[in-house]
């Protein structure tokens, strides 16, 4: 079963989750798995390094394209990291994906 997993960074959990929710109550995506970390970048021609949190968003291939607007809609970052991840799962997940979605 194919599906896409969205891989997108975040400043807190705390935004990370209230985006999450949007996006699950949308119906844009099934799950959201939230893990906190760091990261070292480049930004202003300086090496940072911020604490950061990552999610996991999973979703069918039809609803990219307004997935991807909704987080750059949402999202407190100015140039946000939004990464799509073509996957294959096992057909019991990847149903339960597709079908998560197109409840109301």
């Amino acid at each position: 079963m194919e599906i896409i997993t969205i891989y997108v960074t975040f400043p807190s959990k705390k935004s990370a989750r209230r985006i999450s929710k949007s996006l699950l109550k949308d119906k844009l995506i099934a799950c959201a798995n939230i893990h906190e970390g760091s990261s070292m970048f480049y930004w202003n021609d300086k090496i940072q390094e911020e604490d950061e949190t990552f999610v996991f968003f999973k979703s069918d291939n039809s609803k990219w394209k307004k997935l991807k607007k909704a987080i750059e809609k949402l999202h407190p970052y100015d140039t946000p990291c939004i990464a799509k991840f073509d996957i294959t799962t096992n057909k019991n997940f990847g149903e339960w994906v597709q079908e998560t979605l197109k409840m109301k």
